[in-house]
């Protein structure tokens, strides 16, 4: 993995270490991803999908934080 690629991911679990999942700089504005799992499995396109879908489910949790090891 280069070392442009290692800073990215470490900026953003700092980020998420903080509860802050707002950040999209990192993302291709035509991305597909897929939740393949869990109590709504789905699938989509695109930025404006992805942040539906990641707000919902964070809505399960009242101060969700990510941690590194």
């Amino acid at each position: 993995m280069s070392q442009e690629n290692v800073e990215l991911v470490r900026s953003l679990h700092e980020a998420w270490e903080r509860g802050d999942y707002s950040s999209t700089d990192w993302a291709d504005p035509e991305l597909e991803w897929v939740v393949a799992d869990g109590p709504e499995p789905c699938s989509g396109k695109g930025l404006i999908g992805l942040g539906q879908a990641w707000s919902a489910w964070l809505s399960a949790w009242e101060d969700l934080r990510v941690g590194v090891d």
